[in-house]
């Protein structure tokens, strides 16, 4: 039973890899992040991608749990602050008129009765 736990384990840590690996070379195609990592071999698997992702891995790896933490914190800070930021860029004044912050009346009552998509 262990045994297969840990090929179990094994397998899912791979399959994670492989698929954020596809998603970075995606993005590289789109031109989201750097270039270096559209390349792929010849059966099509980027390899740039799956190294860096594991050489991230490894790092993270010799960290403590506190450090890892810490970590985890600043980045979800920071994702809050863009979040944020891009919020207040997308409502800007100069597209929506001068209120900013308010909802189409339709909208505020979808939202209060649930019928948001339907």
């Amino acid at each position: 039973v262990t045994v297969s736990m840990v090929v179990s384990t094994c397998g899912m840590f791979v399959a994670s890899l492989t698929a954020d690996s596809y998603l970075a070379a995606g993005m590289a195609d789109e031109g989201l992040v750097p270039e270096w990592f559209r390349s792929r071999n010849a059966r099509g698997t980027p390899v740039r991608a799956i190294v860096t992702r594991a050489l991230i891995i490894t790092v993270c790896s010799l960290l403590d749990f506190k450090q890892l933490l810490e970590g985890q914190a600043m980045l979800h800070g920071l994702r809050m602050i863009m979040e944020l930021a891009a919020f207040v860029y997308l409502r800007a004044p100069s597209r929506f008129g001068s209120d900013i912050w308010s909802l189409p009346s339709s909208a505020a009552v979808d939202c209060v009765r649930g019928d948001i998509g339907n």
